[in-house]
């Protein structure tokens, strides 16, 4: 391989490697953004129906699942300051809510995620595909033909 080659290669995968880099970290830091800006949210604070009513109601306005609303701001109450994360820049979205923050309270679902109930009707397991708070399983109503 001839050096001008190896040249355009190791350019165009330092570039690639360089907007992935920055694409993870831009991530990170609006989902910081995020929180922040809930957090500080003085009406949120009113009543926790009242608070979890506009969680969900800002979830479905803005496209995201209110366990990663939930997590953006956990994310900006234990690092209010980005330059206090253990790995710096080198870590990832992923990284951060499995590693760095909390479970997630019960009830806070991600929009593909499901609930399976025992019907009494036929015997059998069914699913049930659900987005925002899980309904009680009591609730959980199976339509038989």
């Amino acid at each position: 391989m001839s050096d001008w080659y190896q040249s355009l290669v190791d350019d165009c995968k330092a570039a690639i490697t360089e907007a992935v880099f920055n694409s993870r970290w831009e991530l990170i830091a609006g989902y910081h953004a995020v929180g922040k800006r809930i957090a500080h949210e003085k009406k949120l604070s009113r009543s926790e129906t009242y608070g979890k009513k506009i969680m969900n109601d800002l979830s479905q306005s803005i496209g995201i699942s209110q366990r990663r609303l939930w997590s953006a701001v956990q994310f900006y109450k234990a690092y209010p300051d980005l330059n206090q994360l253990p790995d710096g820049k080198n870590i990832s979205w992923n990284k951060i809510v499995t590693k760095l923050l909390p479970t997630p309270p019960a009830g806070i679902v991600e929009p593909n995620e499901s609930i399976s109930c025992f019907c009494p009707t036929c015997g059998h397991e069914h699913r049930k595909a659900i987005a925002g708070e899980a309904p009680p399983k009591e609730l959980f109503e199976v339509v038989h033909e």
